[in-house]
């Protein structure tokens, strides 16, 4: 049986942690770019949004219009 040996025990320890830093870091960087790429298509949704909104006043004010002509008859 060999002795114990806090010095390599502790170099051990601090190659474990880099490790896990390093996978840390990489998660890091991918949320990073899902949170880009999810403000991007929110943006995108946002415009859709106010297009369909204002197609929907245009046709209200259309059908009102009409509505009117149509009694004035």
């Amino acid at each position: 049986m060999t002795e114990f040996d806090p010095i390599k025990a502790a170099k051990e320890e601090l190659t474990g942690l880099s490790g896990v830093l390093q996978a840390m870091q990489q998660r890091e960087r991918a949320c990073e770019e899902a949170m880009g790429r999810a403000e991007s298509e929110l943006n995108a949704v946002r415009k859709l949004r106010g297009y369909a909104q204002i197609q929907m006043m245009g046709l209200r004010e259309k059908i009102s219009k009409l509505e009117r002509e149509k009694e004035g008859k």
